[in-house]
C-alpha cells in the first residue's frame, strides 16, 4: 500500500494546516490559500468491514471534513 505523508499541526503552528489533518476525531482538508482552483484529492476510508479510496474535489480556501473513518487524503494531480 502505498500512503502519502499526514499532516499534523504542532505547537505554535495554525490551528488547520494545509494539505490532510485530524481533528475532534475526524478527517479533514484544507485547500491551501494561493492555490486559484478546484483540486481532486484521494481519500482512504478505513471503516469495519474494510477500507476504500475515493476521489472529491476541494475549492480554493476550503476546510472540507471527510468523516470519521478518513485516515489519510492527499492531491492527486487533477483538476475539478
Amino acid at each position: 500500500m502505498v500512503t502519502a505523508p499526514v499532516a499534523v499541526a504542532s505547537p505554535g503552528e495554525a490551528a488547520d494546516p494545509c494539505g490532510f489533518y485530524r481533528s475532534g476525531g475526524h478527517g479533514w482538508y484544507r485547500h491551501c490559500p494561493g492555490e486559484p482552483y478546484t483540486i481532486s484529492i484521494t481519500i482512504y476510508f478505513a471503516p469495519p468491514g474494510g477500507s476504500y479510496y475515493l476521489d472529491d474535489c476541494v475549492r480554493p480556501h476550503e476546510n472540507k471534513d471527510l468523516g470519521f473513518y478518513a485516515l489519510n487524503a492527499w492531491y492527486n494531480g487533477k483538476s475539478c
